[in-house]
């Protein structure tokens, strides 16, 4: 479910033809799972409120359907696995990091 909400949101809200690039590592004792794009970037402004239920930030359109609650789960799941995710975002794209904590 993670994977699926992120991937298909950086599909969404990212040009055709750009690439959507996934990555594990192996670190010690966390699993780092990485998905970059290369689309337009998300404002400051919209990254504090990301993982916010409801929350849709300015870069939806018209034609684009969802409810907004798709990062929130995504950081529920998360943070059930007692692990973490942080995003980067600049006009090269978009970074999602997930480390989740090997036992």
């Amino acid at each position: 479910r993670i994977l699926d909400n992120l991937i298909t949101n950086a599909k969404k809200y990212t040009p055709d033809g750009t690439k959507v690039n996934v990555e594990a590592q192996n670190i010690g004792q966390e699993i780092m799972l990485t998905i970059a794009d290369q689309g337009p970037g998300i404002p400051q402004e919209e990254l504090d409120n990301l993982f916010e239920r409801y929350y849709r930030g300015t870069n939806t359109t018209d034609d684009t359907t969802g409810t907004g609650l798709g990062l929130a789960i995504t950081k529920q799941l998360i943070d059930l696995h007692n692990s973490t995710i942080s995003v980067q975002s600049g006009a090269e794209g978009t970074v999602f990091i997930i480390k989740f904590k090997c036992k």
